[in-house]
């Protein structure tokens, strides 16, 4: 794969970084799953891995469970958060990201909360799930109609890798892979007792926030579809 990287180069990388090419200070094993959380933190900042689920409304029901959607189509990447929510196949305006105490601070009357969704919050409902407002009072569509349903686009879980001949999910740019090597590197070297290996930890944490900020803005400027990823 062009420009992209195994999990063991990633794993002999962060062997480098940690002045340890050979392994005899550092398990190996254990700075591969380093690397592997790594590149997970990395995605769920920068937003590399994404997808779009269309969730069925129902009359009279505020709470939808996005990630048990997600799970019931094998094709998609697992659920993590939503990025933006649109309604009934609007790919322009995005339903407003908001929190169920700002909701109660701004409606003051019971005309607005019945009819069809204008917001959606997440802060007071279960893991994986989102609610939105007002209550609809219609059914949307079968599925996968888009007509008067949800359309979630939300940041996924990268595809594991389980051998070190895999490369880590395609949505991860080659470029930007290098980053998690310095995260691991530097939480290996915050595990240990000795100052310099500490402060060296430090340094490399803070170039992996450097290179985690330079992959944030290549992850939204890149984007064909730039609006219909947007936090909202």
């Amino acid at each position: 794969m062009p420009g992209q990287r195994t999990w063991d180069e990633l794993t002999d990388y962060t062997l480098m970084l940690l002045g340890d090419p050979l392994g005899e200070r550092y398990d190996r094993d254990w700075v591969a799953e380093e690397v592997q959380d790594a590149l997970l933190d990395l995605n769920l900042t920068a937003h590399f891995v994404k997808d779009e689920v269309v969730v069925q409304i129902l009359a009279d029901v505020f709470d939808y469970d996005v990630a048990q959607r997600v799970e019931a189509d094998a094709t998609k990447h697992d659920y993590a958060f939503p990025l933006r929510v649109g309604y009934s196949g609007d790919d322009v305006v995005a339903r407003q990201g908001t929190s169920a105490l700002a909701i109660d601070q701004s409606v003051y009357s019971s005309d607005l909360d019945t009819g069809p969704p204008s917001s959606f919050y997440r802060d007071t409902v279960s893991p994986g799930h989102i609610a939105v407002f007002p209550v609809p009072t219609e059914d949307g569509e079968a599925l996968p109609s888009e007509v008067s349903n949800l359309t979630v686009s939300y940041v996924g879980l990268p595809t594991p890798m389980e051998d070190g001949g895999d490369y880590p999910d395609a949505q991860i740019p080659g470029q930007h892979q290098i980053a998690a090597c310095y995260k691991a590197a530097g939480n290996v070297r915050l595990c240990s007792a000795d100052k310099q290996d500490l402060l060296i930890g430090i340094d490399n944490l803070a170039e992996y926030e450097r290179l985690t900020a330079q992959a944030t803005g290549d992850s939204y400027r890149n984007l064909t579809a730039y609006a219909d990823s947007q936090p909202v």
